[in-house]
């Protein structure tokens, strides 16, 4: 074998799969390292270089796993949401129903905020401060994952009689949504107001109030 021909294999062996490494534990570190990259800074300010070292990793990775920086960032949405998809399939799975509750598709949503707390303000500065097709891929799975679960389980809702007919799950969805992200884009100034860190347990506080006046309204019974 020539010297140019090792140099070559050496090379390709080095821009392939990581030899040696557990390629799930690779692609994890890159996601974590990128959601602490994005959240702090805009898409173009942010090189493959810092990802990867952050990561610790070669930044061939990067095109290894996900094809480019975009293909990585667009990964960080893809896999929130595909776990969103999967923990509501549970749940119709475990009612053994196809109609999911409002409450039971807000709450699942709300504790993967939760468990994710970078999302709410990567989706809104994507969608609100992004350009070109990395704003559009956004908003494609937002539109295509979240959107409909949460429509489709407000006009359920309607047809079993659960929520009045006359709701449009359209602006039904409007009011979630904002019921939802507000507090978490905003967590600095509701910890202010509120006068209290929002941990676990206040979120959840934050949640069951939430359902609770998108269901039954702020006016007193009388």
């Amino acid at each position: 074998m020539t010297q140019i021909t090792k140099e070559k294999k050496k090379s390709s062996v080095s821009l392939g799969r990581p030899v040696g490494k557990n390629g799930v534990q690779v692609r994890t570190a890159l996601l974590q390292a990128a959601r602490e990259q994005f959240l702090v800074r805009e898409f173009h300010a942010v090189s493959l270089r810092s990802i990867a070292q952050a990561a610790d990793v070669n930044s061939a990775m990067i095109n290894y796993y996900f094809g480019s920086k975009t293909g990585l960032y667009l990964a960080m949405a893809d896999e929130l949401l595909a776990e969103f998809d999967q923990v509501l399939s549970r749940l119709a799975h475990d009612e053994d129903s196809d109609v999911l509750s409002i409450t039971a598709i807000t709450n699942a949503y709300h504790h993967l905020i939760i468990k994710n707390p970078w999302w709410p303000n990567f989706m809104i500065r994507e969608i609100m401060f992004g350009s070109g097709e990395t704003r559009d891929a956004m908003m494609d799975r937002v539109a295509s994952v979240l959107a409909p679960r949460f429509m489709r389980s407000v006009q359920d809702n309607i047809d079993s009689g659960v929520l009045r007919d006359d709701l449009d799950p359209k602006l039904a969805l409007v009011s979630i949504m904002g019921l939802t992200l507000f507090p978490f884009i905003v967590q600095p100034a509701i910890e202010r107001v509120i006068d209290a860190n929002v941990d676990e347990t206040k979120a959840e506080q934050i949640i069951q109030h939430n359902l609770h006046l998108f269901l039954h309204g702020a006016l007193a019974k009388r």
